[in-house]
């Protein structure tokens, strides 16, 4: 059986930011541990959408994802740029 554990969880969320013709979009998230706090994993993003028809819009989103305490031959930093297009129904 695995142990349960219990992380704290603090949460930044603004959506909808308007700008003229986009939508702007920002987290952040910092997950401590709860025994030792300077071992924490962050997560944050920041995005614009923008409609490019229709019933079609265009989304980009930058990620990132720092860990304190990274495993062996691991970096603390995973960046990740993520473009994709929705269709609204």
């Amino acid at each position: 059986m695995t142990p349960t554990r219990v992380i704290p969880r603090l949460r930044y969320l603004a959506t909808g930011v308007g700008l003229a013709c986009a939508s702007l979009s920002q987290s952040i998230e910092f997950l401590p541990k709860v025994d030792k706090l300077s071992n924490y994993v962050l997560n944050s993003e920041i995005g614009v959408e923008t409609d490019i028809a229709e019933r079609l819009s265009l989304r980009v989103v930058a990620q990132d994802t720092y860990r304190s305490d990274s495993a062996p031959g691991r970096k603390q930093n995973d960046l990740k740029l993520v473009a994709g297009v929705g269709c609204k129904l």
